[in-house]
């Protein structure tokens, strides 16, 4: 069977900012890694072993490679070593639009949007806040500091030397800054930084949406969002100038595994859906690779094919198809590549091809 992916050589914190698509790259490293080896903070109860008690008592231990979830910038002091941290920013007003209709979702009275914005912790320079090391735990409605453990007893207000600090933090702590509405990109620079295969769930790469790209802010609500959100707008963008600069720096191959990651993310994503059915996927995988072989284009085919049965969970039926394609219409490498797949997934000789 595929060995899972070699380890980290230092734990990763993946500190999800509010609203920043966190379930679905948590989904997407959990079929990576599995259980065993990555930790969900949730907003259980302090005997829930996956509530922020039991991230302290698990991490005490190391007992998992990484840990994904709301946290606090800080928490890494729960670790016995040195870890690193990952996190993803968002554009302010698209974030905060997105948490007040998350927000919202479900109940009989409206929020008032005013009431909310000025009330809610997390919607006024949310990010900074917990780059800082303060903000809200999942399931406490207390703000905590994490540099002391402690809830806070007054809600602090932030300023300009707290945007210097959530930027040192930054530079010295968080390797990896990605960028809410750039997957492709995001997943292939996750992927190069932990050495593991192709990153991306076979049914849960888009959960939990908001609306937010279908029921804009009035003018006004943009306004005010921006108005109380300055620091969050300055890191915001000093956050995509270097990401910009970054992906720039990229040689071809760089480009190119984007551009591959591109089209599975798009047999992934269809608007309105939460989950992906696996009916569902290999009718969309087979429409795409099926119009790509009609263009000549069998190289992305292959490739595109290629990252599915890569896969963990994919069965065998599947992988042994993708051989025969790819004998029939890929290179010797293609070829090649493809049967280490197959004999390190299900053993023994290829046969039936």
């Amino acid at each position: 069977m595929t060995p899972g992916p070699p380890r980290l050589a230092r734990p990763l914190i993946v500190l999800s900012q509010v609203r920043t698509a966190s379930n679905a790259l948590t989904a997407i490293l959990g079929e990576e890694y599995g259980n065993a080896r990555l930790f969900h903070l949730t907003s259980g109860d302090h005997r829930d072993p996956t509530a922020f008690e039991g991230f302290q008592r698990d991490a005490r231990a190391e007992g998992h490679e990484i840990y994904a979830g709301h946290f606090l910038f800080g928490v890494h002091r729960h670790l016995p070593g040195p870890a690193d941290y990952a996190t993803t920013v968002r554009d302010p007003v698209d974030r905060v639009w997105s948490m007040f209709l998350a927000a919202g979702k479900g109940l009989d009275v409206p929020l008032d949007f005013d009431r909310w914005l000025a009330g809610f912790f997390e919607a006024r320079d949310g990010m900074v806040k917990r780059l800082n090391g303060f903000g809200l735990i999942p399931g406490r409605p207390e703000v905590h500091d994490a540099a002391t453990g402690r809830v806070m007893e007054t809600v602090p207000t932030v300023g300009p030397d707290h945007l210097a600090r959530a930027l040192d933090n930054i530079e010295a702590h968080i390797p990896l800054v990605l960028l809410f509405g750039r997957q492709a990109e995001n997943l292939v620079l996750l992927r190069e930084h932990l050495g593991c295969g192709p990153l991306f769930s076979l049914g849960r790469q888009h959960v939990n949406q908001s609306g937010a790209a279908r029921h804009r802010p009035t003018p006004a609500q943009a306004q005010a969002i921006e108005a109380a959100n300055p620091l969050d707008r300055q890191l915001y963008e000093a956050c995509r100038a270097r990401f910009q600069a970054r992906i720039a720096a990229r040689d071809p191959a760089f480009r190119d595994e984007v551009r591959i990651m591109t089209l599975v993310n798009g047999v992934l994503s269809e608007p309105g859906l939460d989950t992906m059915d696996p009916a569902r996927l290999f009718q969309r995988l087979m429409a795409l690779t099926g119009e790509l072989f009609r263009r000549g284009d069998q190289a992305t085919a292959i490739e595109v094919l290629h990252r599915f049965s890569s896969k963990h969970g994919v069965g065998e039926d599947f992988c042994r198809g993708v051989l025969k394609l790819v004998r029939d219409f890929g290179c010797v490498e293609a070829v090649e590549r493809e049967e280490r797949v197959f004999r390190g997934k299900f053993g023994g000789m290829v046969k039936g091809c």
